[in-house]
C-alpha cells in the first residue's frame, strides 16, 4: 500500500493559496483522500466506492466554499496508470463566490464540460472548465461517425464545446464567458481549434504550459471585453505538475 506523491493535496493547497484566486479550475483530479488508495486497486467497479469529499472539504477550509466537480471518464472506462492501477479523473471548479445554474455536459470520449454562473464584482459571468482529447482516433470512432457524422474525436469535442458554450451563454442571458481548460493542443496550430481561437478574443497567452512537450496547451480564455478587462495573463511556473497553471487577472471594464 502506498501513495502517489502527486496526490499530496497539501502541496497543491500551499501553491493555490499563494494565487489568492477567486476561482480555480482543475483538470485530471484523482480521488484525494486522507487515507492512501491501495496501489493494488485495479478493478474499475471498486473505484465506485472512491469519492472526492476530502479534497472538497480541504478546499472549503481554505475559502473556496463552492464547487462543481464531475468525473470526466463518464463511466465509459478509466485511465490505467503505469503501475497497472485504474483511477477516475475529474474536472473541477472551486469558487469563493456562489456557483449557480451548475451543469455538466458529457462529451463523446472520456471528457466533459463543467458550466456554472458566478457573480464577480456584481457582474454575472459564465465559467467553463474542460479537458479535450490528445488523439484523433477514439475506440468508438465508428459509432461517433454514425451519430455525429465525425469520427475525429478532436474535431468533434472542439465543435461540441464551442456549441455548448454559445448555447449556454444564450440560455443564461449572459455576455461574458471565461473558459478554462487543458486543450492538449496549441490554439494557433491545429485546425480543430480554429473556431475556438476565433471566438475567444483574450487570454490566449503563448508561453509554455506543458513542460514535457515544450508547448502551450492550457488557457484561461475570455470572449469579450465588454464587461471585463485583462490586466494579467501568464502561466505560473511551479514544480507540482507536468503543466503550469495559467493565471487570468480581470477587472471590470470602465465604460
Amino acid at each position: 500500500m502506498g501513495c502517489f506523491i502527486a496526490r499530496n493535496l497539501e502541496i497543491y493547497l500551499a501553491f493555490l493559496k499563494l494565487t489568492s484566486a477567486d476561482i480555480i479550475c482543475l483538470q485530471e483530479v484523482s480521488p484525494i483522500r486522507q487515507e492512501c488508495t491501495p496501489e493494488t486497486l485495479t478493478n474499475p467497479d471498486d473505484l465506485q466506492a472512491l469519492n472526492y469529499d476530502y479534497v472538497i472539504q480541504r478546499m472549503r477550509d481554505e475559502g473556496w466554499e463552492h464547487n462543481l466537480l464531475a468525473n470526466a471518464t463518464g463511466e465509459r472506462d478509466y485511465a490505467l496508470n503505469p503501475r497497472g492501477c485504474y483511477y477516475p479523473l475529474a474536472n473541477a471548479i472551486f469558487s469563493r463566490n456562489p456557483l449557480t445554474d451548475k451543469k455538466v455536459v458529457i462529451l463523446p470520449g472520456n471528457r466533459n464540460i463543467l458550466i456554472a454562473t458566478v457573480v464577480l464584482d456584481g457582474i454575472p459571468t459564465m465559467i467553463v472548465n474542460t479537458h479535450l482529447e490528445y488523439k484523433k482516433k477514439d475506440k468508438d470512432s465508428d459509432a461517433l461517425k454514425r451519430e455525429y457524422g465525425e469520427e475525429n474525436i478532436l474535431v468533434l469535442q472542439a465543435n461540441l464545446t464551442l456549441e455548448t458554450i454559445i448555447r449556454e451563454l444564450g440560455h443564461r442571458n449572459l455576455t461574458s464567458v471565461i473558459c478554462c481548460g487543458d486543450f492538449n493542443f496549441n490554439l494557433y496550430k491545429p485546425k480543430h481549434l480554429a473556431e475556438i481561437n476565433k471566438y475567444f478574443k483574450f487570454g490566449k497567452q503563448k508561453a509554455i504550459t506543458n513542460i514535457f512537450f515544450d508547448d502551450t496547451n492550457d488557457y484561461v480564455l475570455l470572449n469579450t471585453d465588454k464587461e471585463w478587462s485583462v490586466i494579467d495573463n501568464r502561466p505560473l511556473v511551479n514544480a507540482i505538475s507536468d503543466h503550469f497553471p495559467v493565471l487570468l487577472d480581470l477587472v471590470p471594464t470602465i465604460s
